[in-house]
């Protein structure tokens, strides 16, 4: 329930929790993260660049080659960075 709570980005600053319990629930959540996203970068990826390889190159000719940083902390370490919504924001 602490991690749904967490993940609620009305609820991400955990206001009124005591320090010990927010960190370790900030841990958990970083240690399932990490789970997850390994889980998703080990899984075989479909190629369909196949079937476009035209488009593909036409759309490298025009924008330039597609660089795309990956750093593993970026979004969680986010989540935490941006501000908290507030109490009246509807999530859908």
């Amino acid at each position: 329930m602490l991690l749904a709570t967490i993940l609620d980005p009305r609820c991400k600053r955990t206001h009124g929790w005591p320090n010990k319990l927010r960190e370790r629930i900030k841990v958990e959540l970083k240690v399932r993260y990490d789970e997850i996203k390994s889980q998703n970068n080990t899984q075989p990826e479909e190629n369909f660049s196949n079937n476009n390889s035209s488009i593909d190159h036409f759309y490298a000719y025009i924008f330039g080659p597609q660089v795309i940083k990956e750093n593993e902390n970026t979004e969680f370490d986010n989540y935490f960075r941006t501000p908290q919504a507030s109490y009246d924001t509807n999530l859908f």
